[in-house]
Parts: C-alpha cells; structure tokens; sequence
C-alpha cells in the first residue's frame, strides 16, 4: 500500500473554503442591504444579525460537505485495508492470520 500523505493537503483548502464561503457571504449581504427601501431605527440591527447568521449557516454547510468527503475517504480506506488484508491471508499460507 502507499504511503499516506499529510493531512495539511485537505486541512489548509478545507480552512480556506469554510473562511471564503463566510466571508463572501458576510460581504456580499450587506453590499445588498442598501438597495432596500428605508428601514426603521431596529431594522438595520436586525438585518446585520441576519446577514452574520447567514453567513455562518453557510460556512457550516461547507464544513459539512467536507465532514462527509472525510467520512467517505474513512470508509473507503478501512475497505481497501480489509480487502488487502483477506488478500494477503488467503494468498500466504504461512501468514499468521
């Protein structure tokens, strides 16, 4: 079997995706909220709050796809490793299996 790489190869776009989807969704709301008609004095609270909530959802809905691609990549490794390992006992009779 090969060598495993480092983790850093996943762990730094993983950082950079959920920070980016945040960030553009924390930059891109509020360049919207102008366009809207007046608000009242609470309105503009509210909306900010919105906007960070928003974003937020959206930088977990980023972590979650990348939980799920971990999970996968988890499940498809103990499957090669279980293959490889009946493999190499049926194969070698003088194996310790």
């Amino acid at each position: 079997m090969r060598k495993p790489r480092p983790a850093s190869w996943w762990i730094v776009p993983a950082a950079l995706g959920i920070g980016g989807a945040i960030g553009l969704t924390a930059w891109w709301l509020p360049a919207a909220l102008p366009a809207l008609p007046a608000l009242p004095d609470a309105e503009p609270a509210t909306a900010r709050i919105e906007i960070v909530r928003t974003a937020l959802a959206a930088g977990t809905g980023v972590g979650a796809a990348i939980a799920l691609m971990l999970a996968f990549r988890r499940q498809r490794h103990q499957e090669i490793a279980a293959a490889h390992a009946t493999h190499r006992c049926s194969s070698d009779p003088r194996s310790p299996c």
